[in-house]
């Protein structure tokens, strides 16, 4: 919502799968939870590599930790956020993305 209000278009979706059905989009960034339902964020960071995408990716995490943070950066995360996420640092790091 917060990102909405500050003029993003934003799709979401329930599931890594949904998000891998629907990547045809091609979005412009892709924001990831590191636990989620059926595929963990650093397996669809990888898929998607593999598939060719090479858009920014974010991942984010209530569980972070330094191996967690390292394993972002050998993988070529583009940002990685621990929650809770300070939403002003979080537009910040998305628009210097974009740029």
């Amino acid at each position: 919502a917060y990102l909405t209000l500050k003029g993003m278009n934003v799709l979401t979706f329930g599931s890594a799968r949904e998000a891998l059905l629907s990547i045809n989009e091609r979005p412009d960034i892709v924001i990831l939870d590191v636990n989620m339902p059926d595929i963990d964020g650093f397996m669809l960071f990888e898929t998607l590599r593999s598939q060719g995408e090479n858009m920014p990716v974010v991942l984010i995490t209530g569980l972070g930790d330094t191996e967690m943070r390292q394993r972002a950066e050998r993988l070529g995360v583009s940002a990685f956020f621990d929650k809770p996420i300070d939403p002003l640092h979080l537009l910040g790091t998305l628009n210097r993305l974009l740029a």
